[in-house]
């Protein structure tokens, strides 16, 4: 009777763990690994010229524990008065290891619009504009 319990109490911690829910309260994915799979599934949708609203939409507004989507955003004003934003997505690496900026994809949007997006896209952008980051 103790080891049902446990088992049962076990998988109860782990089902919540990994549980994943969207903006509308549906479950798609069930692990950290499947969050960030289907992130990257959804970062191959993108297309220039969408809006925020757009990207959000392909992307998902879903959640896994303490991390969400995107996981993190920066706004900058440049001086010709062009609003530059970068929204990031966890697309690989594990959350045992914590998330370091190697883990995300930027998805670079100017006045409402994306430019780019990707590590390689962001680095040549940001030095292009000689954008100080850190």
């Amino acid at each position: 009777m103790k080891s049902v319990v446990l088992m049962l109490i076990a998988g109860i911690f782990v089902s919540a763990c990994g549980t994943v829910s969207s903006a509308d309260g549906s479950r798609s994915v069930s692990t950290f690994g499947g969050f960030i799979s289907k992130n990257r599934q959804n970062i191959a949708r993108l297309q220039y010229g969408m809006t925020k609203a757009q990207v959000h939409e392909t992307m998902g507004m879903a959640s896994i524990r303490d991390y969400a989507n995107p996981y993190s955003s920066n706004l900058y004003r440049r001086d010709n008065g062009d609003v530059v934003e970068v929204l990031s997505y966890w697309t690989d690496g594990s959350y045992q290891d914590g998330i370091s900026d190697d883990d995300l994809t930027p998805v670079v949007l100017v006045n409402n619009s994306v430019i780019g997006w990707g590590r390689t896209f962001f680095g040549d952008y940001i030095q292009k504009l000689e954008i100080k980051i850190r």
